[in-house]
């Protein structure tokens, strides 16, 4: 479990980025096939995925995106630190709760995948419903369950060991780098 325990520690929610090297479409193109090979309830394969590493569709989309809830001083990535492609995944609509589930596990796959490719990645639920307007969709009847930020980090994170079940927030310290507190195996084991 070495390699795998590595990659999972290594996948972080990156909330920064290097905005001067954009993503290559084709590798959130890998990223998706990733997720659509990755096991869904029923093996329905509902699930759809809208790509973009369009200018200026990333930006109607990073101004509908609410980032890091716990850092209350922080408004976001600054223009230079904005990812540079999306992978929005979607449901048919109204979204049966299992796919919640499937669209988690595509979620977790692609931000493997992307850790793997040199990217880092953000899974965001936090956007309004009118987010679906500014994505040029060939297909209606679909409703946004995440949107993924992809482009290459531009910050350290750093994991640690929570000092109690209530210590779990992330925060930021004086050089910036970002800490990311996770409980004892002992203490998530019922």
């Amino acid at each position: 479990m070495g390699e795998m325990e590595s990659l999972v520690c290594k996948a972080r929610s990156i909330r920064r980025f290097d905005a001067s090297k954009p993503v290559d479409k084709e590798m959130l193109l890998t990223l998706v096939n990733l997720a659509h090979l990755a096991p869904n309830g029923n093996n329905a394969q509902v699930l759809r995925y809208h790509v973009t590493t369009d200018v200026h569709e990333c930006g109607r989309i990073f101004e509908k995106l609410g980032w890091a809830a716990r850092l209350k001083d922080w408004k976001g990535p600054e223009e230079a630190e904005r990812p540079t492609g999306y992978i929005v995944i979607l449901a048919p609509s109204p979204i049966a709760p299992i796919r919640l589930i499937d669209a988690g596990i595509a979620a977790q796959t692609m931000q493997l995948g992307a850790c793997e490719l040199g990217l880092g990645s953000c899974m965001l639920k936090s956007f309004p419903a009118s987010i679906m307007e500014d994505l040029v969709l060939q297909d209606d009847g679909l409703e946004a369950i995440l949107v993924m930020a992809f482009g290459y980090p531009d910050e350290e994170i750093i994991l640690e060991q929570s000092s109690s079940p209530t210590d779990v927030a992330y925060w930021r310290d004086e050089q910036d780098i970002h800490h990311v507190p996770k409980l004892p195996l002992a203490d998530v084991l019922v």
